[in-house]
């Protein structure tokens, strides 16, 4: 029984191609009797039916991305306020739990490769939800001023993690939250 491709059901059929001797046993002219050719048969289409599919995980994450942000479009002003500021403590709260947790496995000595990961991923990050947006290739400020804004980013994310071989988790974010006061100096 052969299939046209839009009636494939899992991701063994897309990628599996039978050999001579498959397509033959499904023809039923592959064994000596028509009956074990049957069996032998009906054995390879189980199998292939009983084979897992590979969820297609980039469009479902797609799709749930563009449900939820849907959703929260729709909802009122102060409550997509509310829930927006959750989600950013939230993720945030989870992000200095995970950083805290590798810089404190033993023997890990690696602060400068953690922090640039992080702006790595920031800018992966930043460019697939500008092009999400419909805001690909477009540019809103010069290339040099991109690559200074990510040095300072890589240093500062770099040294913050380097310090946590001197000093606890909690101090560091008291340091770094105090950035805030030259950022208002310098603005003021």
């Amino acid at each position: 029984m052969r299939r046209e491709p839009h009636q494939l059901s899992n991701s063994f059929d897309t990628i599996h191609k039978p050999t001579l001797h498959e397509r033959e046993m499904e023809k039923g002219r592959g064994g000596n009797d028509g009956n074990s050719s049957t069996l032998e048969t009906e054995r390879m289409m189980l199998l292939r039916q009983s084979t897992p599919a590979q969820p297609d995980t980039p469009k479902k994450l797609f799709s749930f991305l563009t449900h939820v942000t849907l959703t929260i479009e729709a909802l009122p002003r102060l409550t997509k306020f509310c829930l927006l500021v959750l989600g950013l403590f939230f993720f945030f709260g989870l992000h200095n739990l995970l950083q805290e947790k590798i810089m404190h496995f033993p023997g890990f000595t690696f602060g400068w490769t953690l922090g640039f990961l992080e702006v790595l991923g920031v800018t992966f990050f930043s460019y697939w939800e500008r092009k999400w947006a419909g805001e690909g290739g477009v540019r809103r400020a010069s290339l040099r001023a991109y690559l200074a804004t990510t040095l300072c980013l890589l240093g500062s994310s770099s040294l913050s993690n380097k310090a946590l071989d001197y000093i606890n988790y909690p101090t560091k974010v008291v340091f770094r939250s105090c950035k805030l006061i030259p950022t208002m100096v310098i603005a003021g």
